[in-house]
């Protein structure tokens, strides 16, 4: 087992830190982007690429820190194009880059763990570029399939995924260098993260660091012009309101699901064509309350218990319809009794459907833990 391990707590504070570092990547982007008003011809086309990756498991409990004993080999071919001018947003991100992965990856312990097989389509977002050198921010988000799950008979100590399909999550900071016309090569950082959502237990999930390093071959070559002095921002303030039913596991191995929901609104203002900042409040009711809290029998049980309150700050990132939203809040007054956390984020991607109204699929966590997932609809109005 290696010897570098960190104590445990110290692995869901890393992974707040890598989220820090990317979301700093992609404001720090969008803000530069929005203030490029000049045109220019940037290096596009169609390319296949090749990477190998080597790493460890990042563990999220002491538990399983015992059983990954081995370190994560990891395999990907990915076809990419990056977008071009028919659409004005694609030159408000600087033509961002998108494609599909076929990755294949050990898990820290074959004979327990086995091994994942997974396909995602992913985008990338050029953050410096020059003539031969490219650094990007990429995030990916898939289906993964698992060789190996939780069995109480056949595998009881695989206590991190209990399903063998599950979802499929990467981030790159990704570094390129073109050495020939067409041949490249490409290195950086990689975080995965799978787990099969809250619907099956136990769903711990199996993270992973690691780096990379591979080559690339560009199929067609493709100049884009880029002009980004296309529309002006809307930078007038608006409102949306959202209701999002959802389900969820419990955490004590049982085969159960459990309906929840919630009722979240915000106060929103853009800063640029891309950001913007917002705030609300949030309403959640969690039916697994009774299951969970029963379970402990110093526990009192009341029907409030199911019910939770707090306030929230969200930035969004917008790409014409779709809007990329991250939300960090804090319980107050009810408190949510089951976690027993006073934090709680949420991931979520919007698309608006009409000028009124918006779809949305969130993942709610708290801090590093994920809890449940989250398909709503909402209303805006003011804009």
């Amino acid at each position: 087992m290696p010897t570098f391990l960190f104590k445990i707590d110290h692995y869901g504070k890393l992974k707040v830190f890598f989220s820090i570092i990317i979301t700093v990547c992609f404001l720090v982007n969008s803000f530069s982007l929005s203030g490029q008003d000049s045109t220019e011809e940037v290096a596009g086309g169609t390319n296949i690429l090749a990477n190998l990756h080597y790493g460890y498991v990042i563990p999220e409990y002491s538990s399983f820190t015992l059983l990954t004993i081995d370190p994560v080999r990891s395999l990907e071919f990915s076809v990419e194009k990056r977008l071009g001018e028919r659409n004005p947003w694609n030159q408000v991100f600087n033509h961002p880059i998108v494609g599909l992965t076929f990755f294949y990856t050990t898990l820290g312990n074959n004979e327990i763990h086995g091994s994942e097989y997974s396909l995602f389509p992913y985008v990338l977002l050029p953050v410096f570029e020059r003539e031969q050198f490219k650094a990007g921010i990429s995030m990916g988000l898939g289906l993964g399939y698992v060789t190996k799950k939780y069995d109480q008979e056949t595998n009881p100590f695989n206590v991190v995924v209990g399903s063998q399909l599950n979802v499929h999550f990467q981030t790159k900071i990704d570094l390129r260098y073109r050495i020939t016309e067409r041949l490249g090569i490409q290195s950086g950082l990689a975080f995965g993260h799978l787990s099969n959502a809250n619907t099956a237990e136990p769903n711990i999930g199996i993270n992973n660091g690691t780096v990379y390093l591979g080559l690339s071959y560009q199929l067609k070559k493709q100049s884009i012009t880029t002009d980004n002095d296309l529309f002006q921002a809307d930078k007038n303030w608006f409102y949306e309101f959202a209701i999002a039913p959802g389900f969820k596991s419990t955490r004590a191995l049982r085969d159960s699901r459990h309906m929840t929901a919630s009722a979240t609104g915000d106060i929103w203002k853009p800063v640029s064509r891309i950001v913007a900042f917002g705030i609300g409040p949030d309403i959640f009711f969690d039916s697994s309350a009774e299951t969970e809290l029963l379970s402990d029998l110093n526990t009192e049980y009341e029907p409030i218990m199911q019910w939770s309150t707090g306030i929230h700050g969200s930035i969004s990132l917008r790409y014409d319809r779709l809007r990329l939203i991250l939300q960090v809040g804090f319980y107050l007054g009810l408190q949510n009794e089951v976690e027993n956390e006073s934090i709680y984020n949420r991931a979520m991607v919007r698309y608006t459907l009409t000028d009124d109204f918006f779809i949305y699929f969130a993942m709610k966590s708290h801090l590093h833990i994920l809890d449940h997932p989250e398909l709503g609809f909402g209303y805006r109005w003011g804009k």
